[in-house]
């Protein structure tokens, strides 16, 4: 953004017609694009002058590719202020940062806040991820999300246990990286949400033949989609009660997934010896 400013101030020069400032850029003056940029950080022309500007009698620190803002040195607060706030505007941009203008009222309440659990970043990066890259229709906005893929495609193969017998280079892995990337936003996770609920039957997955996550999803995963975590560990507990088919196993899953910061690395080790010994006495005591 200072690189942005400082082009503006040293690559522009202004006459006034009518009181009304005309710039009559030179070779290398700001773009059209920069200038959307700025923009969009609530920065305008003058304001751009301003803080380049500012920098200058700051030091002008800079290098051959990074420029230091040094605002502690900058004597006009409000102009200090306007460029701090179009700053961490871009940081929240650049690092997804979940804000309350990106979400629905309903995820604001106390039912919706629980029913929408993990669900902010989604929707915060189909905003600032998806619908801005679809907006600029540029070489950077596919680069951008190319990378994001790629990124995705490396967390599965990392991820994948060694009894994995995927393909290095398939269509499941490549569904599953885009799911990873996070460049689809809400839209993919509305799709798992679909696959989960309809038992496989609709979504991406079963579109190309590729395997979901769950399987055979029961009634507490199902219900999970809707509901959140809660509703669905809920559900998870109840089944593992009432359920004629549930065995001592996966009641012990149930209380175990009920326990907070159960799978804290310092101690899940333990806690999963305690499963597996409570599920091998219950099974021994009901084969007696």
């Amino acid at each position: 953004m200072i690189r942005t400013s400082v082009n503006w101030a040293g690559n522009a020069r202004f006459t006034t017609v009518g009181d009304e400032s005309v710039i009559r850029g030179k070779a290398g003056s700001i773009t059209d694009k920069e200038r959307t940029q700025l923009a969009k950080m609530g920065i305008g022309f003058d304001e751009a002058v301003m803080i380049a500007d500012q920098w200058e009698r700051a030091g002008a620190t800079k290098g051959n590719k990074l420029f230091l803002a040094n605002t502690q040195s900058w004597d006009d607060p409000v102009i200090r202020d306007k460029f701090r706030v179009g700053l961490v505007s871009e940081v929240n941009n650049a690092v997804i940062t979940p804000g309350p203008a990106e979400r629905l009222n309903f995820m604001s309440t106390p039912i919706g806040s629980l029913m929408t659990q993990f669900k902010s970043f989604a929707f915060s990066a189909t905003h600032r991820t998806l619908i801005s890259g679809l907006q600029q229709r540029d070489a950077k906005a596919i680069h951008g999300l190319m990378s994001m893929i790629l990124m995705g495609y490396l967390v599965d193969v990392v991820k994948s246990p060694s009894y994995d017998k995927r393909d290095f280079v398939s269509t499941d892995r490549l569904v599953q990286a885009i799911d990873y990337s996070g460049a689809t936003g809400i839209l993919f996770d509305m799709n798992n949400m679909l696959e989960v609920m309809s038992g496989n039957n609709l979504g991406i997955r079963p579109m190309f033949g590729v395997d979901s996550f769950f399987k055979n999803p029961n009634l507490a995963q199902r219900t999970g989609q809707v509901g959140g975590p809660v509703a669905s560990l809920g559900f998870d507990f109840a089944n593992s009660l009432f359920n004629p088919e549930s065995d001592t196993n996966d009641m012990a899953r149930s209380v175990r997934r009920l326990i907070p910061f159960n799978n804290l690395i310092w101690w899940s080790w333990a806690v999963d010896r305690i499963q597996r010994s409570v599920g091998q006495s219950g099974d021994s005591d009901t084969e007696d």
